[in-house]
């Protein structure tokens, strides 16, 4: 394959976990079958390729890439692979592409992988993110509705991109289609994010807002405490101060282990 002048090619990495249909996705966008598709859990992409397609006067570099958490490989080699990603998208890719299957619950495992690709280009990947869910077939309820009841992590990333995303159906020649123009879209600029929020979607508290909170409550705990004590004695304040600092505590643990069973899969 051989490239074209460096201003007609438009480098589009395409990044997410082991099973996620990265390399079905790749082979829609060059409508061929370049790549390798596996289909139990060993990968069969072990290392960054790529192939390209013209649409019009650009040419689309698509990078499939690896899951670099499921190899087995030293801190090194998968510095080296990142590497070769940034190489194969100097100056930097046009589009980032993460797929995430829509008939399973996100997981830690795949935010710990996103979050660690997207600080690989320094203005971030906030404009050229695309998050394409995959498995459409396999959906059992609108995308719009689901998003609703999602985990923070995920809406996190989905903020991140604008809330730019579609539903891939590799079976389905409309749905294979629509990723195509979805990719020339940001690519172009065109790509407007108003209608594709979804309705009733639960904002992530910032930490701000958290520590805020937290002090807010420690100070009323201090109020208690001072008049408790003014009236009451320093033992019954001291008392008084530890109810507090417990419910306080409870409240976090809980909301911790609501945030952790909401990232395990189903």
């Amino acid at each position: 394959m051989e490239e074209a002048d460096a201003e007609d090619i438009r480098p589009v990495l395409v990044i997410g976990k082991l099973g996620n249909g990265k390399s079905t996705l790749c082979n829609a966008l060059v409508e061929g079958d370049h790549f390798a598709v596996g289909t139990g859990t060993s990968p069969e992409t072990n290392t960054a390729q790529f192939a390209s397609k013209w649409l019009g006067e650009i040419k689309l570099k698509v990078i499939d890439t690896p899951d670099i958490t499921t190899l087995e490989m030293t801190p090194d080699q998968m510095k080296q692979e990142v590497e070769k990603w940034q190489e194969m998208t100097k100056p930097g890719p046009d589009v980032i592409i993460l797929t995430v299957r829509c008939d399973v619950r996100y997981t830690a495992e795949e935010w710990a992988i996103y979050k660690e690709i997207s600080g690989l280009w320094g203005e971030g990947p906030r404009g050229r993110l695309v998050v394409v869910f995959t498995f459409g077939d396999c959906q059992d309820l609108p995308i719009d509705e689901e998003l609703k009841t999602e985990c923070p992590e995920l809406q996190s990333v989905l903020r991140d991109a604008d809330w730019n995303y579609i539903v891939f159906d590799k079976t389905d020649p409309v749905s294979r289609k629509e990723a195509v123009e979805r990719v020339v879209e940001v690519i172009h600029g065109e790509y407007t994010a108003v209608s594709h929020v979804p309705k009733n979607t639960k904002p992530r508290p910032s930490r701000f807002v958290i520590v805020l909170t937290v002090l807010m409550l420690l100070a009323a705990a201090g109020c208690i405490a001072s008049l408790v004590m003014e009236h009451m004695g320093a033992a019954v304040a001291c008392v008084a101060c530890v109810v507090v600092l417990l419910v306080v505590t409870l409240l976090w643990v809980c909301c911790r282990k609501e945030k952790q069973e909401r990232l395990l899969p189903k």
